[in-house]
């Protein structure tokens, strides 16, 4: 479809506001048709096109790279428009030897190096999602798995990830400056570069409220240093007092972080954490902290002060965690909100600290317990005693989740 070159339409007299209401309700893929209608649909419906920017290939990604990068001065919808940058793992891909499937390949881009290692894409990406809808998940709706469940980097689909710099992360975030929502979960080469361009982005009102992040997900990222880290919070810090600043010390938590990911983030110390959280006090509500070796009983210390509002936590894999921590954990605020927790493969917590959060936690529903030192010949007798005290106070039950431990 071809622009229109005058806004001479049946419905070029609509008030930009109506127009925006009704461009509100249009699936995400037919926005992309509607501005070219006119020129006042498209200065309508552009901000609302680009706020989203979902990209699963890497022919895809590079576009990007080169829209913020090119010669050309880049579009006005970067600067004012995107609040969200997703990268997810690639549609399908299955073998170029499978001619059954291929005709469904047919006019799908697929990114050269798939290529030439014989795969080929079969699935569309979805154009009305926008890779936030199952990651801001907050309520128990019976499907948490995407809440739940860490990446599954083993898949063919993830491997472009691996591909993306982090200088054309930075270069892209620059561009950014309303983004709110970041998601490069798998994208190993991300390090300080694009740390320094998060804590460089000056928002404005229109979008990002003046605050700073709502959710980073940074899972998988292997070259991010601490000094990187702490620049980044001392701009969200600088940004939250401004933003209490602006609103004559009423801050609101929805202008904050509500969704942090750094597992399997080589960087991440006690420290780190203990500098961060404070600056998240009261707005975040979902904490992922898996396979972090360095942290110990100070940081779970430190989430029972500062998290009064979280629905999940994952500790899984950070070995140094013992009960002493999950007791004061127990006795937190938290307690009166948390959903989801992962205690998975501390070996040093046994039955005496998970029991005092399970009969803690009166909204608790999903807990993984794999691998952790309860008593394997008593824990079916431990966690029925568990339910039974549960359903004494008339809580709702607990859903234990368990992975087999492989000994070789």
């Amino acid at each position: 479809m071809k622009p229109l070159t005058t806004d001479r339409t049946p419905h070029a007299g609509l008030p930009n506001e109506l127009l925006q209401t009704i461009f509100d309700q249009v699936p995400r893929s037919s926005l992309a048709q509607l501005v070219l209608v006119s020129r006042q649909w498209h200065a309508v419906g552009s901000p609302l096109l680009y706020r989203h920017i979902y990209i699963r290939t890497l022919v895809h990604w590079h576009r990007l790279v080169a829209c913020c990068t090119g010669s050309s001065k880049p579009p006005l919808w970067l600067r004012s428009s995107v609040t969200s940058l997703v990268l997810r793992p690639s549609p399908r891909l299955i073998p170029r030897s499978s001619t059954g499937l291929l005709r469904n390949a047919r006019g799908l881009v697929t990114d050269r190096d798939v290529e030439d290692q014989g795969y080929v894409r079969i699935q569309q990406v979805d154009l009305d999602n926008t890779g936030l809808e199952r990651l801001l998940i907050q309520k128990n709706d019976g499907d948490d798995s995407e809440n739940y469940t860490d990446m599954d980097t083993t898949i063919k689909e993830a491997e472009w990830l691996t591909k993306v710099t982090d200088m054309e992360m930075a270069q892209v975030l620059t561009q950014c400056p309303q983004l709110v929502y970041l998601q490069v979960s798998g994208c190993t080469q991300i390090g300080d570069a694009t740390m320094y361009a998060l804590a460089g982005r000056v928002g404005s009102s229109s979008a990002g409220g003046g605050g700073g992040m709502r959710g980073l997900w940074l899972d998988l990222t292997r070259h991010i240093t601490p000094v990187a880290w702490m620049t980044f919070i001392h701009a969200e810090q600088k940004k939250k007092n401004n933003l209490q600043q602006q609103q004559h010390h009423t801050l609101s938590s929805s202008s904050l972080l509500h969704h942090l990911d750094l597992s399997y983030c080589g960087f991440v110390t006690d420290t780190c954490l203990t500098k961060a959280l404070p600056v998240w006090t009261s707005s975040i509500t979902h904490l992922r902290l898996c396979s972090l070796y360095d942290i110990t009983d100070e940081t779970v210390l430190a989430i029972a002060q500062h998290c009064p509002q979280l629905r999940l936590l994952h500790l899984s894999r950070c070995f140094r965690i013992t009960n002493h921590s999950l007791i004061q954990l127990a006795a937190s605020p938290m307690t009166s909100t948390l959903v989801y927790l992962s205690l998975a493969f501390l070996n040093q917590v046994n039955e005496q600290g998970i029991k005092s959060l399970v009969h803690s936690c009166e909204f608790l529903r999903v807990l993984d317990i794999s691998g952790t030192g309860i008593n394997p010949m008593f824990k079916q007798i431990i966690i029925h005693q568990w339910d039974q005290d549960r359903e004494q106070k008339k809580w709702g039950k607990v859903r234990y989740q368990e992975e087999p431990v492989l000994l070789l």
